[in-house]
């Protein structure tokens, strides 16, 4: 069988602690984002995870790549399925869902909000879009949106009636 050359910019995510506060040595490589987000979907089929990027992108920009295009780059290439293993019957699935860069209408149309990790190289604070709203990779789950409330609001208006 023929393996497949990966599309997109080889990066991966950073190993994160569940908080800043712990010593717990269990690591995960994102968490979701428990703000509300202006995306079509959110809380319903699109939930956005929180994260740290590794890639190489002083010398991607000094190529000529624009933080946009790395970051894009970035989110096609972890969307991407691993490799089948021999003898595996089910096509696998991508390990992340299917990852997209959230918009930042802010600073114009296809831009995004990334920003350097201060005091480290080649670590970009990224935020993706994803359609997985429990991910063994991220901490916590994403928030679920129904009506424009919270499962927990609305709980709480039922329980007040």
């Amino acid at each position: 069988m023929k393996q497949t050359e990966p599309v997109g910019i080889p990066c991966k995510l950073v190993p994160i602690a569940k908080t800043t506060f712990t010593d717990s040595e269990e690591t995960k490589l994102g968490r979701y984002s428990q703000s509300y987000h202006n995306v079509s979907g959110f809380g319903v089929s699109q939930w956005v995870v929180m994260g740290y990027l590794e890639v190489d992108y002083q010398s991607l920009e000094y190529d000529g790549k624009t933080r946009e295009e790395i970051v894009e780059g970035c989110a096609e290439f972890l969307s991407q399925p691993p490799p089948r293993k021999k003898y595996q019957k089910k096509k696998p699935k991508p390990l992340y869902g299917q990852l997209q860069p959230l918009p930042a209408p802010w600073l114009g149309q296809d831009r995004y909000s990334v920003k350097q990790k201060p005091g480290f190289e080649n670590r970009l604070i990224v935020e993706f879009i994803t359609d997985q709203r429990k991910n063994k990779n991220f901490w916590g789950e994403g928030p679920t949106f129904i009506g424009g409330k919270t499962k927990a609001a609305r709980k709480k208006k039922e329980k007040n009636k």
